[in-house]
């Protein structure tokens, strides 16, 4: 019998100190590992893939990148309960990522598109009123490597933003209709000029062109991408009703015209436009109408005369991902 209590001694002793060799992850692993996201937004993921957002004073909401996805839908599904608005946000644009996915990647995506739409729908049934303004929440937004991927549910525009633009959209679920048309903004934005300027309350006055119903007269700020879609009583005859129309919505009578030196001549599929901003040397302006039905959608690239070079070559970047009912809006053979 005296001959196993060494054995018995060795077995109590050092048996848990084998078992841990055997397992070292065991002793050593996390719940959760610390990351980060693109932005640089924090969140902790488990050893099986799970991902939990920390939704701290460091956290905002961001357009998602389409790289990491699954980041993303876990991000979204956190949002659920606490803020189901900007989880309804945050889907719409996911589903617009899910969609512009390469087609070799759509099938390892396919379980998580068909979860997120569900939670989508049902968000969309209680946030969403009935009689809300038609363009509300019709934008859908991804990040990808080639730049800022912008989709219009309402008029069916796509274009790709180079990541350096800004975007800020004039969201309203309030029904906002001027002589019985709807109407809706988008502007992506570029400052030129840094200097103590809170966008956040006077940015708004100054990028929206035409909130006191008169062309704003710029300053050497900002680069403008303005997309402004419209829905009309009756069909549009032409893209000059078009013109008209936004030329009186921005305060351009004949007389405003004229005091302002105002020049629009036309260049194939677009208009070139010419203005004297006064202290602020000219500007310059490429305007596009595209009437359809009921529907109209106009846009203005504006840059400042003596950036010239860099306007045309940031719009050189984004026309010709200009798609419109799932054409090009722009002829490859332009000048």
């Amino acid at each position: 019998m005296v001959f196993w209590i060494p054995f018995l001694i060795f077995f109590v002793f050092f048996s848990p100190l084998l078992s841990q060799e055997e397992n070292p992850k065991k002793k050593f692993s996390k719940p959760f590992t610390s990351r980060k996201d693109i932005y640089g937004r924090r969140y902790l993921e488990k050893w099986n893939g799970e991902i939990r957002y920390i939704f701290d004073q460091g956290y905002s909401l961001k357009v998602p990148h389409i790289s990491e996805l699954r980041a993303h839908y876990s991000e979204a599904n956190g949002l659920d309960s606490f803020h189901p608005s900007k989880s309804l946000e945050l889907r719409k644009n996911l589903e617009y990522c899910f969609s512009i996915l390469p087609s070799e990647m759509r099938y390892e995506y396919e379980s998580l598109q068909i979860e997120n739409m569900k939670s989508l729908r049902r968000l969309a049934s209680h946030l969403l009123r009935p009689d809300r303004n038609p363009f509300y929440g019709s934008r859908n937004l991804c990040n990808t490597d080639e730049g800022l991927s912008f989709h219009s549910e309402s008029t069916s525009l796509r274009a790709i933003f180079p990541l350096d633009l800004n975007y800020y959209p004039f969201e309203n679920e309030n029904t906002e209709i001027s002589e019985g048309v709807h109407t809706s903004l988008t502007v992506f934005y570029k400052t030129i000029i840094e200097q103590d300027f809170d966008w956040k309350t006077s940015g708004p006055e100054e990028l929206y062109p035409y909130m006191s119903g008169e062309l704003k007269i710029p300053n050497d700020r900002y680069f403008k991408f303005i997309i402004s879609e419209s829905i009309h009583p009756s069909d549009l005859p032409d893209k000059n009703f078009l013109v008209r129309y936004w030329d009186s919505r921005r305060g351009l009578t004949a007389s405003r015209k004229k005091a302002i030196g105002f020049e629009r001549k036309a260049k194939e599929e677009i208009y070139e436009v010419r203005w004297n901003g006064g202290s602020s040397g000219n500007y310059l302006s490429k305007e596009i109408y595209l009437p359809f039905g009921k529907k109209g959608l106009a846009i203005f690239w504006n840059y400042p005369d003596s950036k010239k070079e860099e306007g045309e070559k940031i719009w050189n970047l984004i026309s010709p991902s200009l798609e419109f009912r799932g054409r090009k809006v722009l002829s490859e053979n332009r000048n």
